[in-house]
């Protein structure tokens, strides 16, 4: 077992997460490679075609940035997948889509190569910087956007960046741009938070009287969660978590399905992934991109 753990130890100490660079490799020019777009299912060429334009567009702006502009040091790989919005959302929804960029470290001392542009492909994969478009369910990790009656928390607001909020979701932070005056996900009722539960706990023996207790505006307010399980709710004063239902209507009804209509950014939390170089990279790349920019770009 002893031998295991030394193992382990030894890997550890020479992953490109936590290893260092050379100065040489730092400053050798990074390669950033074409971009390669996945299309699942049988999806319209014409709109497949305008939603990755706009894809493009906001990637181009991502590279853009003064951080990612003319890498050196590490390369950076990027790659679009569009598909069909959830079955149990309603008809009509625009596509799905998600860029993922990935930055590798160049590694010289390893044998890399450079191209006919004196350029070079890091080697091994580092953290990623995704932009997630038309999800509902982007503030949330592993939510194909099923169950639009399903309470959800709102993840906690980490803080604003150009007056666009920022959540914590797990190890990484996500800047939402939305439409002005729209957000994706709308503020769940207690009313509705007790139909809800009637159907999923028809037995809770907390819901009748609970219900009898409310008035019918208390029944039409925001509820918030307890940390208290003999009680439905908890008081929804500052610093409480809100339930939220995801919200099928902040999409234009009759847009096209190649509309662009709601951009979630996602980089990682410095120290999340243990990626000590790169990780601040991504966090400072999407702090200088222009989101107002973005914005006016959504359809």
């Amino acid at each position: 077992m002893r031998r295991l753990l030394l193992t382990a130890g030894a890997l550890a100490a020479a992953s490109p997460a936590l290893a260092e660079q050379s100065p040489a490799s730092a400053a050798a020019k990074g390669r950033i490679a074409p971009f390669s777009v996945q299309v699942i299912g049988a999806l319209p060429p014409a709109e497949v075609k305008a939603f990755t334009a706009k894809a493009g567009t906001i990637v181009d702006k991502v590279l853009a940035t003064p951080t990612l502009h003319r890498p050196r040091g590490f390369s950076i790989t990027r790659s679009l997948t569009i598909d069909s919005p959830p079955s149990e959302q309603p008809q009509g929804q625009p596509f799905l889509g998600r860029v993922t960029m990935i930055p590798q470290m160049i590694n010289l001392e390893a044998g890399a190569k450079p191209d006919a542009a004196g350029a070079y492909m890091g080697r091994l994969e580092g953290p990623t910087f995704q932009i997630r478009f038309n999800n509902l369910a982007a503030i949330y990790p592993n939510d194909n956007g099923d169950r639009l009656d399903q309470p959800r928390d709102l993840p906690l607001k980490m803080a604003s960046i150009q007056g666009f909020p920022v959540f914590q979701v797990g190890i990484r932070q996500v800047i939402l741009i939305a439409k002005p005056g729209r957000q994706p996900y709308a503020p769940m009722t207690k009313g509705q938070y007790l139909d809800w539960l009637a159907k999923e706990i028809p037995g809770d023996t907390r819901l009748a009287p609970t219900r009898a207790s409310l008035t019918g505006p208390q029944l039409t307010a925001p509820a918030c969660a307890s940390s208290r399980l003999r009680e439905v709710f908890g008081d929804c004063a500052k610093g409480a978590t809100p339930y939220v239902r995801l919200n099928p209507d902040y999409f234009d009804k009759g847009a096209r399905k190649g509309a662009v209509q709601l951009v979630a950014i996602s980089t990682p939390i410095p120290g999340g992934h243990g990626h000590k170089i790169l990780e601040p990279k991504l966090k400072a790349a999407a702090a200088e991109l222009d989101l107002a920019s973005i914005q006016a770009l959504l359809d």
